[in-house]
């Protein structure tokens, strides 16, 4: 049986090996779903890092997010198979990648990473690797590949929060014209020091969906409850480094009382806390 609400601490989980397309690289998985393939870790990949092969990939069916939590990594992204400079990006701390299914890119041989890059990576399904070269008959490859949607999340200005008075959020994708539920949307929301909620209690509603949240800097005292009709819920402390995922029936709210002394900023994916 899923686990309706899970909390992790990801400074106590080990570091292993991720992809093996990767090597010299770790990682920490912090969510799989064994029916759907979805996803979810935190990977980090070492200063200088370099790989061997010559060829683009993309990743099916699957959509794919990346945050960058700290450092850079360079990475080119291309419309179709046919294009074979494709744009050049230099991904640092802060910036979002929603890339929906068939977006083809590649990690940059030359320049390599300078200060190494930690991010979080989730996939709605299995994230295969489906190769394209750089020559022969590209056009047999078809024109069925969609471009990413990038954000610098530090090139947005705040805006205030729709539902929780007080607070700040940034929409850093909405889906666009194809959003889906358990991907969307993807933003960061600010709860600043000493903040509680205008009533006694703020709960979200039920979703059939799962929604996580990890804390990227700050701390924040949250509530799951059990389910729509649960009359107390549960206190989570979480603190930066905390992923914290819940799904039907369980919600997520928020108490008047003890509050946060220096606030936080949550990266929110599938949920804006208040919702």
């Amino acid at each position: 049986m899923t686990e309706s609400v899970r909390v992790i601490d990801t400074s106590t989980r080990p570091w292993g090996d991720w992809h093996p397309e990767f090597p010299g690289t770790v990682s920490k998985e912090l969510h799989f779903d064994a029916d759907t393939g979805a996803n979810l870790r935190q990977a980090y990949v070492p200063p200088g890092f370099t790989i061997a092969e010559k060829e683009r990939h993309h990743h099916g069916n699957t959509r794919e997010g990346v945050f960058i939590l700290f450092g850079n990594i360079p990475y080119h992204e291309y419309d179709l198979p046919t294009t074979t400079e494709g744009r050049a990006f230099n991904f640092r701390k802060g910036f979002l990648l929603d890339r929906t299914p068939r977006s083809i890119h590649g990690i940059s041989l030359d320049p390599t990473s300078e200060l190494g890059c930690m991010i979080l990576e989730w996939g709605t399904g299995p994230l295969e690797f489906n190769y394209i070269p750089f020559e022969g008959d590209l056009e047999s490859f078809g024109t069925d590949f969609n471009p990413p949607h990038t954000a610098d999340s530090a090139a947005l200005p705040w805006a205030p929060h729709p539902q929780l008075e007080g607070c700040k959020i940034k929409v850093l994708s909405d889906g666009g014209a194809t959003p889906d539920p358990r991907f969307h949307p993807v933003g960061l929301v600010h709860i600043p020091p000493g903040w509680s909620p205008k009533n006694t209690v703020h709960r979200g509603a039920t979703k059939p969906q799962r929604r996580w949240l990890y804390i990227l800097h700050g701390d924040a005292p949250v509530w799951t409850y059990a389910g729509a009709d649960a009359a107390t819920g549960t206190r989570h402390d979480l603190k930066e480094g905390h992923y914290l995922e819940w799904s039907t029936p369980a919600t997520l709210g928020f108490e008047s009382g003890e509050t946060s002394e220096i606030g936080c900023v949550a990266l929110c994916v599938g949920t804006n806390l208040g919702d």
